[in-house]
């Protein structure tokens, strides 16, 4: 039996075509509504040009600096209302996109002066501009309304070419490390005629020239303050007010000199500062261990099986997963979904949402020794289990998918989030949601007779690790979102009379020792624990018992097999194939003799 690929093509596999050429009108119809709030941004539509590569190739410096104006001043995403319905997010995902693309096109049109001072006249204006019929007022058409603003205005009027040069020599502008180094300095012309050296009260000495209707003060010190060692017709070379050398014949031997005099440091851009925050990653599991019901019966199950039992969107496996591996996932995802299922007492079907859930072993491509254990893809509906690391998470990340499931059932949807979890201040939130929610977060503390409400120590301890460990998004540890999931973790593993390492092994492994402010050591534990992990556990009782009788899920009783089957089996009974028992009696994932798996 070959496992491969069944179903829809996971998402999360998927390469956009675009992410090197640029977002197109044509790919936003590929394109759900997550991933459009998502990608439609001015860098994935319009890719920062080689402004260095278009000056080398012939481009004059000038040009190349009115198009960066006009890019840095197009807005990085479109704006959407407070509540927007998905028909008005497509709608302004598509203007927006159109917008910038009409720039990103019409710009590398640009080829000299003359181009670019008739740019906004002959090309912008008459498409996005409506003079107002007084003097200097426009306003901006419709179809760039929120698009447009004044930044990108001025930007587009040239004015004066010496302002541009101006801003150029200040930002540096594709500047070469040599101009940026002689840029530091200043070559100026010496001759006696023009110059005079005087004596100030205070004794020292002041050098003036006089150029172009004006004089220039100088104060050298040193052989510099002596007249006679300044040679006629010369070059002298300054850094600021200090003299560097002078008597220089040709302007080019003082450019030699700066390139061979500066110091190392001299040109040299500063090193970027990285994070001190380190990235959590739980200890992978040695042994994969499941005591329980034999769904199975030691029948292998195929991809389309496991496919058709959840029902599952699909079902596939990276590139990297063997063929003898990808039947051990297959049927330890099997068994961790059946548990799951018996477990919140809902149909196998619900597993995976009318076939909106997808499932991939090892397809996100981005495994690594600090990649994620597994990953929620919201966008795409799919949850991901890396090779190595993913034993565990299964719970973890359908508990991601239950809650947005759950979200947009209810209709929400707010800047691209669908999770319920973030909307338990709505109405439309189950109440039982709603307490869930709130004792996750607070509890109430009897001191001194008097009753009030203090954060939980889940939530203390949440925040605890978003101080320490990174992540994408700040406040990741302590946000609703995460504290849902790990709580739903939690739960699945107290609720399970059996041990079911593949599904939720990884609950209680956000654990870690941190010195508090006095410089001792503590264990801290972001997960539910004692009294406040048995109240979290009776509000989602409630919660799912609250879905099942909204239909949202459906309630489904599990018939076990019968009793001369031994429906509770040790882990050394259950046929795995291909797993190996240590001494321990426990079985390890992926443990194959590698002279058997060549031959497979």
């Amino acid at each position: 039996m070959r496992y491969e690929a069944v179903g829809k093509p996971l998402g999360g596999a998927k390469k956009y075509r675009w992410k090197s050429s640029g977002l197109t009108l044509e790919d936003l119809d590929e394109l759900n509504l997550k991933e459009k709030y998502q990608f439609v941004k001015k860098n994935n539509i319009w890719k920062k040009p080689n402004y260095e590569e278009l000056v080398a190739s012939g481009l004059p410096i000038r040009v190349a600096y009115y198009m960066k104006k006009i890019r840095d001043s197009l807005p990085a995403q479109p704006t959407f209302p407070y509540n927007a319905s998905a028909d008005e997010i497509e709608k302004i995902c598509k203007d927006y996109t159109s917008f910038v693309t009409f720039f990103k096109e019409e710009t590398m049109k640009l080829h000299n002066d003359y181009d670019a001072e008739r740019f906004y006249p002959d090309v912008v204006s008459p498409k996005y501009i409506e003079p107002l019929g007084y003097y200097h007022y426009v306003k901006v058409k419709d179809e760039a309304e929120g698009f447009f603003p004044n930044k990108l205005l001025r930007a587009l009027q040239i004015g004066r070419w010496e302002t541009i040069d101006y801003e150029i020599k200040k930002k540096q502008f594709c500047y070469s490390d040599k101009q940026i180094l002689l840029s530091q300095y200043e070559v100026l012309p010496y001759s006696k005629k023009d110059s005079i050296f005087e004596k100030m009260e205070n004794g020292n000495q002041c050098m003036k020239i006089k150029r172009f209707g004006g004089t220039r003060y100088f104060y050298p010190k040193g052989d510099f303050a002596d007249e006679k060692n300044w040679k006629d017709d010369t070059f002298f070379i300054l850094q600021g007010r200090t003299f560097i050398a002078n008597n220089f014949e040709h302007y080019r031997d003082c450019e030699q000199y700066i390139i061979d005099h500066a110091p190392d440091k001299q040109g040299t851009k500063r090193a970027s500062k990285t994070s001190k925050k380190k990235r959590f990653v739980p200890p992978q599991l040695e042994h994969v261990v499941r005591n329980g019901v034999s769904y199975r019966q030691g029948k292998n199950i195929s991809s389309m099986e496991l496919k058709d039992t959840f029902q599952f969107g699909g079902n596939d496996y990276g590139n990297s997963v063997p063929q003898y591996e990808r039947k051990e996932v297959t049927n330890l995802g099997y068994d961790a979904l059946m548990d799951l299922s018996r477990v919140l007492q809902i149909d196998p079907t619900n597993i995976g949402f009318e076939g909106e859930l997808q499932l991939g072993f090892a397809t996100s491509g981005n495994g690594g020794k600090n990649a994620a254990s597994a990953h929620y893809d919201a966008m795409n509906v799919e949850i991901n289990l890396t090779r190595e690391n993913g034993a565990g998470n299964l719970a973890h990340e359908w508990g991601h998918a239950l809650d947005d499931y759950i979200g947009k059932k209810l209709g929400f949807f707010l800047k691209g989030r669908t999770f319920a979890s973030e909307f338990s201040y709505s109405e439309k939130c189950p109440k039982s949601l709603k307490n869930l929610m709130e004792k996750m977060k607070y509890k109430k503390v009897e001191k001194d007779g008097e009753t009030y409400t203090a954060k939980t120590d889940f939530f203390e301890n949440s925040k605890i690790f978003d101080g320490t460990y990174s992540k994408d998004t700040y406040g990741y540890w302590a946000s609703d979102v995460e504290m849902f999931a790990r709580s739903f973790a939690c739960y699945i593993m107290d609720k399970l009379e059996n041990r079911s390492d593949y599904l939720c092994g990884h609950a209680n492994s956000a654990v870690d020792y941190l010195m508090d402010d006095d410089g001792n050591m503590k264990l801290i534990h972001a997960y539910p624990e004692g009294e406040e992990r048995q109240i979290i556990n009776q509000c989602m009782d409630e919660y799912i018992r609250e879905l099942r009788e909204k239909n949202l899920l459906h309630e489904f009783i599990m018939e076990l097999p019968k009793e001369d089957t031994l429906p509770l089996k040790s882990s050394a009974e259950i046929d795995y194939p291909d797993l190996e028992e240590d001494t321990n009696g426990n079985l390890t994932l992926f443990n194959m003799d590698e002279e058997l798996a060549e031959g497979m």
